[in-house]
């Protein structure tokens, strides 16, 4: 294995596992097996503002986000408004990403998951859980829709 060359067009490298020397190796080999690598990409790729810390380094973003939690978990931004960075990024499940995703532009109340419903004259209450609505009830006040949503959000967040 000593006397082989890298396998990449140029680089002349000694290869120390496979067909590729050590830097190649890492990028084609090691990183993209690694569970955040997809992320990152996916990241960088997206057209989305991120902190020159994560863009320079791969290493420096998996130490700054941590571990996925589970493989139904993504990376959402606290403020949305705010680059990707370390500090405006946190691990969400299905439900927590439903819940911070803003209010439909169809919206008429200003309260998410809460319109007024024309056909009962009254406010429809509802929320969104892994991809399903869940009617939570028609109420004659719009305080009354706006609790009984807030009190779901509670129990369906973890």
């Amino acid at each position: 294995m000593r006397n082989q060359q890298c396998s990449v067009l140029d680089c002349g490298k000694s290869v120390v596992s496979r067909t590729y020397c050590k830097p190649h190796y890492r990028k084609f080999v090691f990183l993209p097996a690694h569970p955040l690598y997809s992320i990152w990409r996916g990241i960088l790729a997206g057209g989305i503002e991120v902190s020159e810390r994560w863009r320079q380094s791969y290493r420096a973003f998996a130490t700054d986000v941590g571990l996925r939690p589970s493989p139904r978990h993504s990376l959402i931004r606290i403020n949305d408004n705010g680059i990707y960075e370390p500090g405006n990024v946190q691990w969400a499940n299905p439900v927590q990403r439903s819940i911070s995703k803003g209010i439909s532009l169809r919206n008429n109340t200003g309260i998410k998951g809460v319109y007024w419903d024309e056909t009962y004259q009254r406010f429809h209450s509802t929320i969104t859980i892994n991809g399903r609505r869940h009617h939570l009830g028609r109420y004659k006040t719009l305080p009354a829709a706006a609790r009984a949503r807030y009190l779901a959000e509670a129990r369906y967040t973890v």
